[in-house]
């Protein structure tokens, strides 16, 4: 039996070193062949060309001047959430990556953007932050998915479930049916949200203490605001957000 495992693992190195040699991982970026397989298929040039949201506010991801303060002025009597992780500002290459894997469907963007969350979520946890009981991918209604045939928030939801060892539940919101949010402006976004998420199931409690919604891109924060209220009525404590970029 020994022999047979060691052999079955011999055969698949061998397949994935002639897979790897015949069809060789690239930069999604700028393409060019990566020497060994990178889980964000990026090569380090591009990988230190992202624009990171390094100095933000806690609570909103908004970029902030200076280390002198830990919130944005709305947050210090506003906040809107307990906590914000979102790793990269809605630009140049983050703003590429996300398009790529929202419009186009293109996993290798996903994971790349999955891979800059995991990032921040590890250094956090390692300063001793705690991890979330669980996942909730930012709704999208059934009807979109079947017209677009790819859920993008639930699909980043689970690359980083998968990593980070975290339960996904995503039964828990739900959206109705409506017009995509980018075609609106941000007053319309303010009357839209309380109209198109709610709980999957109103008035029943909800037993986590601490979940983390998860979405793409954080915009003008209308979307999570309301998210983040219907959870605490639920009897959520504690509800962090985790996007991938946050637009300013």
């Amino acid at each position: 039996m020994y022999r047979f495992s060691q052999a079955k693992g011999l055969s698949q190195a061998v397949v994935s070193a002639a897979y790897n040699a015949l069809l060789p991982d690239t930069c999604v970026l700028c393409e060019q062949i990566l020497k060994h397989p990178q889980p964000d298929h990026l090569c380090p040039y591009c990988r230190l060309a992202l624009p990171y949201n390094l100095i933000s506010c806690i609570t909103c991801a908004m970029p902030l001047q200076s280390t002198a303060t830990s919130y944005c002025g709305p947050c210090i009597t506003k906040p809107l959430a307990d906590q914000a992780l979102v790793p990269l500002l809605h630009q140049r290459e983050a703003a590429y990556l996300l398009h790529r894997f929202k419009f186009q469907k293109s996993l290798r963007e996903g994971q790349a953007l999955a891979q800059a969350m995991l990032q921040m979520i590890n250094t956090m946890h390692a300063a001793g932050q705690p991890l979330p009981q669980c996942l909730i991918p930012t709704p999208t209604s059934w009807q979109q998915r079947l017209l677009k045939g790819f859920d993008h928030a639930q699909i980043l939801t689970r690359l980083l479930s998968k990593e980070a060892n975290i339960p996904v539940k995503a039964h828990l919101l739900k959206r109705n049916y409506g017009p995509p949010q980018r075609q609106k402006t941000r007053a319309q976004r303010l009357k839209l949200a309380h109209s198109t998420y709610t709980l999957r199931q109103p008035g029943k409690r909800i037993n986590y203490q601490h979940v983390a919604v998860v979405d793409d891109v954080l915009t003008t924060g209308t979307t999570a605001r309301h998210i983040v209220q219907l959870l605490r009525k639920a009897g959520v404590e504690r509800v962090d957000l985790w996007c991938a970029t946050r637009a300013t």
